[in-house]
């Protein structure tokens, strides 16, 4: 298996940086998650499930990550030089697109790096046409990918923590038939589908990343 090679890193905001790759092979589905080992194992490596922040058509892979754990492999991370290698294998997931646009809205909840898996699938669908695409993104500061991701979607609302179930019901009571898909931390999570769950919406339309 051909390695992936580091390119290079950027800053978002705060403790959340994206990381850049090279690896022509791999093959993957928007919005799936992929595991990326970082040194040898048998010398104190580690491995990560990590969710692409990329999109198919994009010749690199990109994942967005908070480093303020500071564990060993988000160290290990940030410190990666270009040129460095790393090993990418067992591309994993069930959270993906429909095979075709149905009518039905896409609507992503998401908090802070929860986004990630979203611009990969938001960048996706832009790319095939015919979706309606919708965000509610939750954040106290920067709102990632807004700039970029903002102009691709037909709704997009930037609220803060205390504002989301009020967008949750108002959306959920605007379009019930739509496709749910959320992705943060568990509390955010747990959140948005006991709303939606209380609004009538089938929990078969509500689909959870629980992201590396």
């Amino acid at each position: 298996m051909s390695p992936a090679i580091f390119i290079r890193k950027a800053h978002e905001y705060d403790d959340v940086y994206s990381y850049w790759f090279r690896h022509p092979t791999l093959r993957y589905e928007a919005g799936r998650y992929v595991h990326l080992q970082i040194g040898a194992l048998w010398s104190g490596g580690a491995v990560r499930e990590l969710s692409f922040a990329s999109a198919p058509h994009e010749e690199e892979l990109m994942f967005t990550v908070h480093i303020g754990s500071g564990s060993r492999y988000k160290r290990r991370l940030h410190t990666l030089r270009p040129g460095d290698r790393v090993r990418a294998f067992l591309v994993g997931g069930n959270v993906v697109l429909p095979k075709r646009p149905t009518g039905k809205p896409l609507v992503f909840i998401a908090g802070g790096v929860g986004m990630a898996p979203f611009r990969s699938l938001i960048l996706e669908a832009h790319r095939r046409g015919g979706f309606d695409l919708r965000v509610i993104q939750v954040q106290r500061g920067d709102f990632l990918y807004r700039h970029e991701l903002e102009p691709l979607v037909a709704e997009y609302a930037g609220v803060r923590p205390e504002e989301l179930i009020g967008h949750v019901r108002a959306q959920a009571a605007a379009t019930p038939e739509a496709l749910f898909y959320t992705c943060g931390s568990r509390r955010l999570i747990t959140t948005v589908r006991d709303e939606l769950t209380a609004a009538g919406v089938d929990k078969r339309s509500i689909l959870i990343e629980n992201f590396g």
